[in-house]
């Protein structure tokens, strides 16, 4: 999966503060029960636990391709980022000394 452009929201709600379905947009990053998803559609109230069923994709369940300029914050260890403002790209690895991006 490759993810260019994220619009991290914080924790899911499946309706607005006024009781409404929530909508949620292509590329929208909720949490929930500490696992990350992402919108792969426009999704309208419905669950990341429905998965890939209804749009939300784990980001937990797939290695990530992200492209910006700056490092991504939710990648975990087998991710890559390919940094755009030194065309260099990075791998996500994880060791006795935390996580790190090493260059590929």
């Amino acid at each position: 999966m490759k993810i260019t452009e994220l619009n991290i929201l914080g924790e899911f709600k499946s309706r607005t503060s006024v009781g409404t379905p929530k909508v949620y947009k292509k590329n929208d990053v909720v949490y929930l029960d500490g696992e990350t998803f992402i919108a792969s559609k426009t999704i309208v109230g419905k669950s990341p636990i429905l998965r890939e069923s209804v749009g939300w994709i784990s980001l937990a369940r797939n290695q990530v391709f992200y492209e910006s300029a700056t490092a991504p914050v939710y990648a975990k260890a087998g991710d890559e980022w390919f940094d755009t403002t030194n065309g260099i790209t990075y791998k996500r690895i994880s060791d006795d000394n935390g996580n790190h991006w090493i260059e590929i």
